[in-house]
């Protein structure tokens, strides 16, 4: 069944299948809640950094992503994975962008389980020529303030995310943004060396012209 940009899908299962789905959903709980205590113990901003955009690489079955993180009044890529923050400018990641750009401007989770059935994704070349297969991005918060958002995605055909993967990876962002915050605090951000101007935001926008 499709009701709008939702797919749900109905299957009757025996007891054997329920208690097999049950297992697998507290392996990914157990995996959330692993994440979430490794996290608090990192006391660097760079290794949090890290560590959450791994957290997520893992809890989404991903392969490369990066972390957006708030800087003045625009947004630095903060750290990645298997990804080169510099080639965000590419014509082939505004995809990619475009996700990124609706969670900061809207606070909200997107999740992309199948491009092709994504009609604001499919219609982009750049998307297709890439070969994406799924993307997730997840905002930072503090308070109701985006402070930032960790962006992942894969090109292999994977495990499609549930309503309950969504949930564990907007509960394990909302824990890494309360230790980013601190950490943010502790370690004088300000005095740290100014990022390259490649990772700045709004220049990877601007690269991509207008993105909804």
């Amino acid at each position: 069944l499709r009701f709008g940009d939702v797919l749900c899908e109905f299957a009757l299962q025996d007891e054997a299948e329920a208690e097999a789905e049950a297992v697998v959903q507290r392996k990914r709980r157990d995996a959330a809640t692993a994440h979430t205590a490794r996290i608090a113990g990192i006391e660097r901003l760079d290794a949090l950094l890290d560590a959450s955009l791994r957290g997520v690489l893992e809890l989404s079955d991903c392969t490369r992503g990066f972390v957006l993180l708030r800087a003045g009044d625009d947004f630095l890529v903060r750290a990645s994975l298997a990804l080169d923050a510099g080639a965000l400018r590419d014509r082939g990641f505004s995809g990619s962008v475009g996700a990124v750009q609706r969670v900061l401007d809207a606070a909200s989770t997107v999740v992309a389980n199948d491009i092709s059935r994504e009609a604001w994704l499919r219609e982009r070349q750049s998307v297709i020529a890439s070969g994406l297969d799924a993307l997730v991005c997840v905002p930072l918060r503090d308070g109701e303030a985006v402070i930032g958002a960790i962006y992942a995605d894969r090109t292999r055909p994977g495990t499609p995310l549930t309503t309950l993967d969504q949930e564990l990876l907007e509960a394990f962002a909302e824990r890494a943004a309360l230790w980013i915050v601190a950490r943010q605090a502790a370690a004088e951000l300000d005095a740290a060396p100014p990022a390259p101007p490649s990772t700045a935001w709004r220049g990877i926008v601007a690269a991509h012209g207008s993105v909804p």
